[in-house]
C-alpha cells in the first residue's frame, strides 16, 4: 500500500492522548468486561484520543473480521485519529481476493477522522506535562 492517508489526503492534522497496541490481542478485550476503551475515549473529551492498531501475521480477511469488532464495540467512536501499522501478514494476490488496502478502506472508510499509515511522512511533538501533537508533513 502506497498511500499515506487512507482517503488520500495529503495532509492531516490531529491530536489526542495515545491509546492502541497489537489488535492480535486487543479484539478479544473488544466488548469484554475488561473493555474500557470507549470510556477512555469518551473522558478525554477536548484533548481527544488517537488509537493506534498494529498487527503481527494476520491476513486482510482477519485483518477486517478484527477491525469490525472493535468498531461494534464502540472503539472507533469519537477518535480525534488512527494510526495503522505497515502489515507484516501476507497479503492476497488473487484477482478476487481481498488486500489490505481494500480491508482498511471497507472498514475504517467511513470515519471521521483521518486515519494515517504507517511509514506516513509525520511530524510528532511530545513534551511531558504538555500535550503532544501529531503533523502529518506534506511530501
Amino acid at each position: 500500500m502506497r498511500r499515506a492517508a487512507l482517503d488520500g489526503a495529503e495532509a492531516a492534522q490531529f491530536s489526542g492522548r495515545l491509546i492502541g497496541g497489537c489488535i492480535d490481542t486487543l479484539m478479544h478485550l473488544a466488548g469484554s468486561h475488561c473493555d474500557n476503551v470507549p470510556a477512555f475515549i469518551a473522558a478525554e473529551g477536548g484533548d481527544g484520543a488517537i488509537l493506534y492498531l498494529e498487527h503481527s501475521s494476520m491476513t486482510p480477511t482477519d485483518w477486517v473480521r478484527a477491525l469490525h469488532r472493535l468498531r461494534w464495540a464502540g472503539w472507533l467512536d469519537g477518535l480525534a485519529g488512527v494510526l495503522i501499522g505497515r502489515s507484516n501478514g501476507p497479503d492476497t494476490t488473487g484477482a478476487h481476493a481481498l488486500r489490505y488496502d481494500q480491508a482498511l478502506q471497507t472498514t475504517l472508510g467511513g470515519l471521521s477522522c483521518p486515519v494515517l499509515i504507517n511509514g506516513a511522512l509525520a511530524e510528532l511533538r511530545w513534551s511531558r506535562g504538555a500535550s503532544g501533537s501529531l503533523r502529518q508533513v506534506p511530501a
